[in-house]
């Protein structure tokens, strides 16, 4: 809300340059403020039309509304009006695609990239992990050991890679090279949860019960509220003879596993309706009751502007700001 406040203030004296109003627009997404987002983003495209940013904002702010086929025809207009020699440009409108799930979408457009800029690491990454999704495995092997040849250090081509070569799917998996491009992934980002979760795996299938400890161990020292990883550590220590290891680990999972479906199940009633205030201060009182207050305020905020006039909304704005003796900006008048 601060960042809200202060971009608009800002921009009554100052030139609305494109970086600012992206700022302002990514805010108002985040708040729910789906009508203001468009015209910032439309405000964009006129600055800027030959840029990505400003359709892919805009069509965000659109689907936000539920107007899907203008969401649609958007972000087709950005691909023509963007110049084919604006790789990273085109290369985001690829990467909206995918993040929405047209997979089939982005696969055409990302190839297209390909074949006018060949060798573009960005471009090889992409191209190979749209592939993964759609489960042709052996295109997207390929695609990344390429890249690899060409940068031996490249640590998110080789966990990719490493995920790909231990995938059932695959005709032939390979677990030594596996291993070995999860671990080169792993050391460069040693936070690389995801790595990290597909070397347990690897080491569970195995049967390398001690390393696959060893591993959801380290996941859970940089994260301890992960179920995932201590239902899997709770199984390897059952598979080592353990059992007491594994009921406490067991037992330590429930509560951080029915928090996480809460949170999913609240999360996308959100998600579904991002302009409903209701629905953020629900969202926003469960986070306070597992203590999480920083995401609780991000709600409150996004309710008590998405309805100004609602006294539920301004009471639970001051009420949480007192909690943390902090004083609260202004609120528009209802």
């Amino acid at each position: 809300m601060t960042a809200y406040l202060t971009l608009k203030e800002y921009l009554r004296t100052h030139p609305a340059e494109p970086p600012v109003l992206d700022a302002l627009g990514r805010v108002q997404l985040h708040l729910g403020l789906a009508t203001g987002a468009e015209r910032t983003y439309r405000q964009i495209i006129g600055e800027d039309p030959q840029g990505a940013q400003g359709y892919i904002g805009l069509s965000r702010a659109l689907v936000m509304q539920e107007r899907w086929q203008e969401a649609t025809h958007l972000l087709e207009s950005a691909w023509n009006a963007v110049p084919t020699a604006s790789i990273r440009e085109r290369l985001a409108l690829v990467q909206e695609w995918e993040q929405r799930g047209d997979l089939p979408r982005a696969l055409q457009a990302v190839q297209e990239l390909d074949r006018a800029a060949p060798d573009t690491p960005d471009v090889t990454m992409t191209l190979a992990r749209i592939l993964f999704k759609l489960q042709r495995l052996a295109e997207a092997r390929q695609e990344l050991e390429t890249l690899i040849r060409a940068q031996p250090d490249n640590a998110p081509a080789h966990a990719l890679l490493g995920s790909i070569l231990m995938n059932p799917l695959l005709a032939e998996r390979d677990f030594a090279r596996a291993e070995e491009s999860l671990l080169i992934a792993v050391q460069a980002h040693p936070d690389d949860m995801t790595s990290l979760s597909r070397l347990g795996q690897l080491y569970m299938e195995q049967g390398r019960m001690p390393q696959a400890a060893n591993v959801y161990t380290r996941m859970l020292q940089r994260a301890p509220n992960l179920p995932d990883a201590r239902m899997q550590l709770a199984k390897a220590y059952a598979l080592m003879g353990n059992p007491a290891g594994s009921r406490e680990q067991t037992l330590l999972a429930r509560r951080p596993l029915a928090n996480r479906l809460e949170e999913e199940r609240l999360t996308i009633r959100r998600d579904q309706r991002p302009s409903d205030a209701n629905a953020r201060l629900t969202l926003a009182r469960y986070y306070l009751q597992i203590g999480d207050t920083m995401k609780a305020m991000a709600e409150v905020q996004a309710a008590a502007l998405l309805q100004p006039q609602s006294e539920q909304a301004r009471r639970e704005f001051r009420t949480l700001y007192a909690r943390l003796g902090i004083t609260p900006p202004d609120l528009p008048d209802p």
